[in-house]
């Protein structure tokens, strides 16, 4: 029993550490904002389906909460208020996935539709409350719309290619 306990908590403390590794690419590599929302968030939704796939589900929204958080720090984030919709949306595609992980396939495109729904609304929502520039309106809806279908896709198929070779390497 307490070997599987560490084990969770050493995969947990990996992914995590991965996580944060990919969201600081962004400070290290000059990437275009367009594509870093591609890549940071296709390697950020991988990390959460294969949290879900080889810890559990309380691991996994540990994780998902942690990621915000950790884009706010690096100021990825302009308000700390971004961070509860960016963790329900993390949550929605960890949990959707997780209730219909019998068949992957359906699970990854059900998690990323939901989330790609939640965080639209949610910041369409917000903006009705929340006064920011036009420009930075327009961005952060456009961010939260149709890149995020793709990088839940992305990075859900990526998380399921990766777990798929890693079985076959441990057998």
């Amino acid at each position: 029993m307490k070997t599987i306990k560490t084990q969770q908590l050493t995969r947990s403390a990996i992914l995590l550490a991965l996580l944060i590794v990919f969201q600081s690419l962004r400070l290290i590599i000059p990437i275009p904002p367009f594509l870093s929302i591609f890549i940071i968030g296709s390697l950020v939704n991988t990390i959460l389906i294969i949290a879900v796939l080889i810890i559990n589900i309380r691991a996994t929204l540990i994780i998902g909460m942690i990621a915000p958080i950790v884009a706010y720090l690096q100021g990825f984030l302009p308000m700390p208020v971004f961070i509860i919709p960016i963790i329900l949306g993390n949550w929605t595609i960890t949990g959707i996935y997780y209730v219909l992980r019998s068949n992957p396939v359906i699970g990854i495109i059900s998690g990323a539709i939901g989330k790609t729904i939640l965080l639209y609304t949610t910041f369409n929502f917000l903006f009705s409350y929340i006064v920011l520039p036009e420009n930075a309106v327009r961005t952060i809806l456009f961010t939260m719309s149709w890149p995020q279908l793709v990088t839940g896709l992305f990075g859900g198929f990526l998380a399921l290619a990766a777990a798929r070779k890693t079985e076959k390497s441990i057998k």
